[in-house]
């Protein structure tokens, strides 16, 4: 493995919070953490190990695709490679730590993955250390999402240090975005106008998510879902979440739209028959109305039945004429 590299940094402004920054940059760069030496017990047998694992995950991820070009797929380790990374036991954490200051992009990326993966106090310090000295914006956003699931009397000072002082804004925006939700799922009672700032800011983060540039330059655009945490918060507020999420069905951007369908069928009850039967009647996109019409398939079947009738033997479009009957199908009493 190459020893660390150093970088330059270019950043955009200096105030006095980065400087700061900076000052905790080269502290950390020049003085290890005190839990991370390389003579603690077991450190040689996990060292060995912690290489085969990396070595056999990045080489299943490390692709050729249709055209024979070289991708890179973010396969997750296999449970099987969890366990055996949990197997070295507390030596597993000095020996991640050198990974992540590996010249290599990709094992730094699975270095801090397979930090998270191990979870617990001790892997707090490098997964800190990262989020103020990786150079690359990605990584250190990734650094900051594992940190912040870890102890939140932890994590917190962290990534509110980055949300002022990280030198790249997608960063910050991300780390804000965090603080955010911490803050919604602790707060006891919500407005309406927290309420529809929190379902904005989950759809476009989720949206921002889904859309990323690789190192290699690779433009990579996936369905935008969100998080566990994400749904439950959206659910936790109840009925006031749904003429929020109805108000992006007609959004010109089909990303906001789909998304806030998804999220309208996960919440399900009668609630959102109205707005999911709105986009099957009258949405130009056949794909939207197919999407609406699966997710009004959950709903109280006396009050979507209808709707998907209607589409079944009215809708312009062959396919989405198809799927409705098709749901109807499926729900029709067997012979």
């Amino acid at each position: 493995m190459n020893p660390r590299c150093k970088r330059k940094r270019r950043y955009s402004f200096l105030s006095p919070v980065v400087l700061l920054f900076l000052v905790s940059v080269t502290s950390a760069s020049t003085h290890p953490l005190p839990h991370l030496s390389q003579n603690e017990p077991g450190t040689g047998d996990a060292r060995e190990r912690i290489g085969e694992l990396m070595k056999e995950t990045l080489a299943k991820r490390d692709s050729l695709g249709p055209d024979g070009r070289k991708v890179w797929l973010l396969i997750p380790p296999s449970p099987e490679t969890i366990d055996q990374l949990r197997a070295c036991g507390p030596a597993a954490v000095p020996v991640l730590a050198e990974y992540s200051r590996s010249g290599s992009y990709h094992e730094r990326e699975l270095a801090l993955e397979f930090l998270h993966d191990i979870g617990g106090e001790k892997v707090a310090g490098p997964l800190a250390m990262a989020a103020r000295t990786e150079a690359e914006p990605r990584l250190r956003e990734d650094a900051l999402r594992y940190l912040s699931d870890q102890s939140w009397k932890v994590a917190g000072p962290i990534l509110k240090e980055a949300s002022l002082a990280d030198p790249d804004p997608k960063v910050r925006e991300y780390v804000i975005y965090e603080l955010e939700s911490h803050e919604a799922r602790i707060r006891d009672t919500t407005s309406e106008s927290q309420v529809r700032k929190r379902i904005s800011s989950i759809i476009r983060h989720t949206i921002q998510k889904a859309s990323f540039v690789t190192p290699d330059g690779l433009r990579v655009q996936t369905v935008a879902r969100a998080t566990n945490e994400e749904i439950k918060e959206i659910q936790g507020y109840g009925d006031a979440a749904v003429p929020i999420l109805s108000e992006f069905l007609s959004s010109k951007d089909d990303r906001e739209k789909d998304l806030a369908i998804r999220l309208l069928g996960i919440l399900g009850g009668g609630r959102v028959v109205e707005p999911l039967a709105r986009v099957v009647r009258t949405d130009t996109s056949p794909a939207a109305r197919e999407m609406a019409i699966r997710w009004l398939a959950q709903a109280p079947w006396d009050l979507a039945s209808p709707v998907i009738f209607e589409a079944a033997r009215n809708d312009a479009d062959a396919a989405v004429r198809q799927t409705a009957q098709e749901v109807l199908d499926a729900r029709s009493p067997k012979q």
